[in-house]
């Protein structure tokens, strides 16, 4: 039997269960099982001798469940002992089994052993949490602080979580101006899917599909997130936008298929969007 707190690496993004983490490298490619821990060791090597700190900074990156998001998904990274590197890995499995506030217990237990100029990373993973518990407002202070710190592949990660807990809390040229950092972003299905995150965000908090990309290309990031288990929340937005444009058949296909992609509760993490779901007729 599976325990709350192990952590298990997906192989990939088409293929991850329940339970197991998305790993992502600094170009937002998924790595396997294998080459994470690969990565692990020359991580952990490189870290000896570095201040009291995070050993692997840029190395790693996991991606938040965003099946809410989270997320976005989001990364693990390996400290200079090892022993928080664990400590980090099983908040992280507590997050995808379900049990946030464990994971925010273990992140926190973590943060308080790292100097104020590496707990950025931490208040990253401990933001997520929050913003999944439904308190956005914390999430977003926390988001806020650690953005000027932020460095490597970790950044668009935070950047991207940034504007949508931005656009959440109606706070819509802000989200803008923050997406619009991430313009030199990797290209990869990952990112894909939390760019369009974002954008869908800001235009459902706007209640205006103008500045939406087209049908063609929503449809493509539709289809990237049918390939996956998870980014349910990613599919309700789509449902609104087609909504909105008058496809309603297109909005019941993808309400359709979010709620088995629904990792966490979106009535805590995205209410008004819940709101909107719920009020939808039945077919």
């Amino acid at each position: 039997m599976t325990k709350p707190d192990e952590f298990r690496v997906a192989s990939s993004l088409d293929t991850a269960k329940r339970g197991e983490v998305v790993v992502h490298d600094r170009k937002g490619a998924v790595m396997s099982g294998g080459k994470y821990r690969a990565h692990v060791a020359v991580a952990t090597a490189a870290g000896v001798g570095l201040s009291a700190g995070l050993g692997a900074i840029g190395w790693l990156l996991i991606a938040p469940p965003v099946g809410v998001v989270v997320g976005g998904a989001m990364a693990a990274y390996l400290v200079f002992a090892r022993k928080r590197g664990l400590t980090a890995e099983r908040a992280l499995a507590r997050r995808e089994a379900g049990d946030l506030d464990g994971a925010q217990q273990e992140f926190e237990q973590l943060r308080a052993t790292l100097s104020r100029a590496d707990r950025w990373a931490i208040d990253f993973y401990i933001a997520n949490i929050l913003w999944l518990k439904g308190e956005s407002t914390a999430a977003l202070e926390l988001l806020v602080q650690a953005e000027p710190r932020a460095r490597g592949a970790l950044r668009f990660s935070l950047l991207f979580q940034l504007a949508w807990v931005q656009a959440m809390e109606g706070k819509l040229d802000a989200a803008r101006a923050t997406l619009a950092e991430t313009d030199d972003a990797p290209e990869s299905p990952v990112f894909s899917i939390h760019r369009a995150m974002a954008e869908l965000l800001i235009a459902f908090h706007a209640d205006s599909v103008d500045g939406l990309a087209d049908e063609d290309a929503l449809h493509e990031v539709g289809t990237l997130v049918l390939r996956t288990n998870r980014y349910g929340s990613v599919l309700v937005l789509l449902a609104w936008a087609c909504d909105r444009r008058g496809d309603a058949d297109l909005a019941e296909h993808w309400l359709g298929e979010s709620e088995s992609r629904m990792l966490h509760d979106l009535e805590r993490c995205m209410p008004k969007l819940a709101a909107w779901r719920d009020a939808q007729p039945q077919r």
